[in-house]
């Protein structure tokens, strides 16, 4: 973020100063402030050194920071001394630890949290991705003037990004513009996924106590079913009609409620009972399948709305590209109405009708099918969710005494609080009666606690619990359900952790041919399985299975051109990394098809496929060959490009590895006198340049001698 941007430490969203900022979080505490803001400046949290106040408010402040390994710039959220309590804080600790795992580059990325202990109680933080110069979403979409459609495909990535924290058994409960910003570049990010979440309860308690008046913001945004006040009847559909609400925002500059002036019990009954203001009353150009898709994602009733962000994602690709949307019957009438907007010529209508009729049963049914699959596989991710979010809930509960008072203190271990949950959740499959759902419930907590017991090195215990898991789900599902599957590959994570590296291995790769017979080779939940297996194979040093999984996977490449799909790509960054002496021929073709393509983000995905190959394999001499094929395009940018920074620095570590130090010291020279003439470029990003000299100067001093 640069130094013009204000930033709100509660949904780290930046605003221009002067901006009313969006009702929320952040006025809920405005009185208070924290003393340490100031005297932070300087000193280190964690392995962070603080730089400067970002911007700060009720709940914390959020500092530029310098990370010493790996060395970077990050947005360090600090917060306020004292706000939560004890189990709060453990709330927030553990929460972060799984939104950490989140990778997407449509959410904003969380490196590292923990707790800082002044004497004060414990002050915890964490550190995010720093954006550069971002804008909510709706207010980059009104400065860039953005068409209807452009507004529509950014949407789209924010769904995409939605759905991967959904895959992953989270869920955001705070989606607005506030906390969707997008970068310069264009590319959108989801922030604070989750996080908010931690102190809720607190939160709530501190609304009631201040300002009533402050959730009014938020709560446009809010489902009628989070606006019953009900924590635990909460899942990804409460994140899919708060898309919807902005979805309405950017096609419309309005929110579907006028709750400004209302009590906030009136504005939440509203949000539950009255019907949305149709978009098309607001704007006459919203109309017909775009308004369709935006109700249907404002529904009431959830189990009426899309059943996940990606089947919302699904139905704007598909307006997008003219074809018929899932949210209305795909009638005839209206196909030939889409048919005859992309083709106008009657002469080419007549020509098609006659096909389309004896297509449509076949296209009909094979739609259902599809829908209905995808409708199952929505369900279960949300079961899955709302499993999870169950289980953490337990596991973080500290046992008491009779009188109430906690057991667990800062001196508690991780371990105890892992062993109080595996405990907890054994006495809840006894207590309750046996049945498939209450045992796929359990298990999926189960599998919580082996990642925690992994995550802690009780490797024993990790495997001790997906084997029991696998056995009990085997009771109540067949050997190639998804649910037993993924309990599978978990129990894969613990052989090998545990040494059992063969066991591991064969028991991934039976996981993936069933997955591949189930559902495909090219379906993400497949490609996410293969990545699982081969990172297995990768563990155990069997580095050309690894790469015979990789590559089997991805095919021809094709699917890495095509609509963006993360899982396979995922699959091309591990085999880039995989320690092969010659470049793969996959990576090979991805490095040729980006630099074909040649735009500023291509170039950008091709920089840092040659920095993977610098960072983890010895190919400098192919990436060298990368970066010179680049050098005319990458010279068309300017000398203040950083993408043309980045560009030079590559290359100079390139010759480095290559032992060509003269040429090394000459460019790195070179960028050393440009960067000398830039005023907005930060010292950590001087130092790189700095460092590489010295290093270099080193090398050929000891060679001299």
């Amino acid at each position: 973020m640069t130094d013009h941007d204000k930033v709100d430490p509660d949904s780290d969203a930046p605003t221009a100063p002067g901006t009313p900022r969006e009702p929320g979080s952040e006025a809920l505490l405005r009185p208070h402030t924290d003393h340490r803001s100031d005297t932070l400046i300087g000193e280190t949290i964690g392995h962070f050194t603080i730089k400067r106040v970002i911007g700060a408010g009720g709940m914390g402040t959020v500092y530029e920071a310098l990370q010493e390994t790996p060395r970077r710039t990050v947005a360090l959220k600090v917060m306020r001394t004292g706000l939560a309590s004890r189990s709060a804080l453990r709330r927030f600790e553990y929460e972060v630890q799984v939104l950490a795992r989140l990778r997407h580059p449509g959410i904003a990325q969380i490196f590292e949290a923990g707790t800082d202990d002044e004497g004060e109680g414990g002050t915890p933080w964490f550190a995010m991705e720093y954006l550069v110069a971002a804008k909510t979403i709706t207010d980059f979409a009104t400065a860039k003037q953005l068409s209807m459609s452009d507004r529509l495909a950014l949407f789209a990535k924010v769904c995409n990004a939605a759905h991967h924290g959904h895959q992953k058994g989270v869920i955001h409960r705070d989606l607005k513009p506030g906390n969707i910003l997008v970068t310069s570049h264009g590319d959108p990010k989801i922030i604070d996924f989750g996080v908010a979440r931690s102190t809720d309860s607190d939160l709530a308690v501190t609304t009631l106590q201040t300002d009533m008046g402050a959730l009014i913001g938020t709560l446009q945004y809010m489902s009628p079913e989070q606006c019953a006040a009900d924590p635990h009847d909460i899942d990804v559909r409460s994140d899919v009609y708060a898309l919807g609400v902005v979805l309405y925002e950017l096609l419309t500059d309005g929110t579907p409620y006028d709750v400004t002036n209302q009590a906030i019990h009136e504005a939440a009954r509203i949000v539950r009972e009255d019907p949305p203001t149709k978009p098309s009353t607001v704007n006459r150009v919203v109309r017909g399948d775009i308004e369709t898709i935006c109700l249907k994602a404002l529904e009431k009733d959830r189990d009426r709305r899309y059943q996940s962000a990606l089947s919302l994602e699904q139905d704007i690709q598909r307006y997008l590209n003219g074809e018929p949307i899932a949210a209305r019957r795909p009638t005839l009438t209206y196909q030939l109405k889409l048919l005859y907007q992309r083709h106008r010529a009657a002469s080419v209508l007549s020509l098609v009708l006659i096909g389309l009729l004896i297509a449509s049963v076949v296209a009909l049914t094979w739609l259902a099918t599809g829908q209905a699959i995808a409708l199952r596989e929505s369900e279960r991710q949300a079961r899955r969710s709302q499993a999870i979010i169950d289980g953490i809930t337990l596991l973080i509960t500290s046992p008491s005494t009779f009188d109430g008072e906690n057991l667990w203190d800062t001196t508690t271990t991780w371990k105890t609080v892992l062993d109080n949950g595996r405990k907890t959740v054994e006495w809840e499959a006894i207590d309750t009666p046996a049945n498939a759902t209450h045992a796929l419930h359990v298990g999926y907590f189960r599998l919580v606690l082996a990642m925690g017991y992994l995550n802690c090195r009780a490797n024993a215990e990790a495997l001790s619990l997906t084997q029991d898991t696998t056995l009990e789900l085997q009771k109540w599902f067949p050997k190639n359900d998804p649910n037993l599957l993924d309990a599978h590959i978990m129990e894969a994570k613990a052989l090998m952790a545990t040494g059992r590296k063969q066991e591991a291995v064969a028991l991934g790769n039976s996981v993936l041919a069933a997955k591949i017979d189930q559902l495909g080779a090219e379906s993400p939940d497949t490609l996410g399985a293969a990545w699982e297996v081969a990172m297995l194979c990768a563990e155990a040093g069997m580095w050309a299975d690894a790469q015979k999984i990789c590559e089997s996977s991805l095919g021809d490449g094709s699917i890495l051109r095509s609509t963006y799909v993360k899982q396979a790509i995922d699959l091309l960054q591990l085999l880039n990394t995989l320690p092969l002496d010659d470049r793969p021929m996959l990576v090979q073709s991805a490095h040729e098809h980006l630099l074909q393509e040649g735009s500023h983000e291509s170039l950008a995905q091709l920089l840092e496929l040659v920095n993977d190959e610098l960072g983890f394999t010895p190919r400098a001499d192919a990436a060298l060959a990368t970066l010179d094929a680049m050098k005319q395009q990458i010279g068309t940018l300017g000398p203040q490009s950083d993408l043309q920074r980045a560009w030079r620095i590559h290359r100079g570590h390139a010759l480095e590895g290559l032992g060509r130090l003269d040429e090394a010291n000459a460019m790195f020279q070179s960028q050393a006198e440009r960067d000398a003439g830039r005023t907005n470029l930060d010292a950590w990003d001087r130092n790189v340049v700095q460092a590489a000299l010295q290093r270099i100067h080193d090398r050929m001093g000891a060679s001299n001698e």
